[in-house]
């Protein structure tokens, strides 16, 4: 399936809740800046989590609309959101590594599920991430066998493989070390500066991994969205 390039994005009147009366975003309204590095800072519980789980289609939204190039993802079917999804690489909090497979296994499965059709490139390309990652030493262990740190650094790893167009990033410090977060923060600007990737989002609280990204800062809390006119770490 060919990929759709990511053009915009809108909520429009977006409200999303667990629990009746108690939502997390209410009534929120925004064109996300687009071709930049988007820092979406707030408190723990804020909501960072939530809005990348709406971004990559994760979570749906309660009320309004989320548009992707002017198309209502919410009224989307699984087929008709795959195009942009295949372009989109993302890691989350909790990672979603599977146990009983190896950790190069693990980074293979995007892979394998999307363009199968090319095993050796795919090989190659996961090893590429391995060994910059540093992972090189428990890529045939399996996630229940290693620290919580480099299950972390697969995590991360994990959202490139696939090249994406779209980059979104929940939490992906927590349990790196200093090391690995300096990849991960110049493995960024290397892809934006080829043009190979336009649009990161990083939910964070963590200003290490955003030093030098220049990013455009939403702030997220209080059940709504902030673009602050002033970007953040340069």
């Amino acid at each position: 399936m060919k990929r759709e390039d990511i053009n915009s994005i809108e909520l429009d009147q977006v409200s999303v809740g667990f629990a009746p009366g108690r939502n997390v975003l209410e009534n929120v309204s925004l064109k996300l800046p687009m071709g930049e590095v988007v820092w979406l800072r707030g408190h723990s519980g804020s909501g960072k989590s939530v809005l990348v789980k709406i971004l990559s289609g994760l979570i749906a939204i309660s009320k309004g609309r989320y548009l992707i190039n002017d198309r209502a993802v919410n009224e989307m079917d699984f087929e008709d959101f795959k195009p942009y999804c295949l372009n989109m690489g993302y890691s989350f909090d909790f990672g979603g590594l599977i146990n009983n497979r190896t950790i190069e296994s693990n980074l293979m499965l995007p892979l394998d599920y999307h363009s199968a059709d090319k095993p050796d490139e795919n090989k190659a390309r996961v090893n590429e991430y391995i060994k910059l990652f540093g992972l090189d030493d428990v890529a045939n262990e399996r996630p229940f066998s290693i620290v919580g740190g480099l299950r972390k650094v697969a995590c991360v790893a994990r959202a490139f493989v696939t090249e994406p167009q779209m980059l979104l990033l929940d939490d992906p410090t927590t349990g790196l070390r200093a090391g690995a977060i300096e990849t991960l923060r110049s493995l960024i600007e290397t892809k934006r500066r080829a043009g190979q990737l336009k649009h990161v989002f990083v939910a964070t609280e963590d200003e290490r991994v955003m030093k030098g990204l220049n990013p455009v800062v939403i702030e997220v809390g209080e059940k709504r969205l902030k673009v602050q006119s002033v970007r953040g770490v340069a």
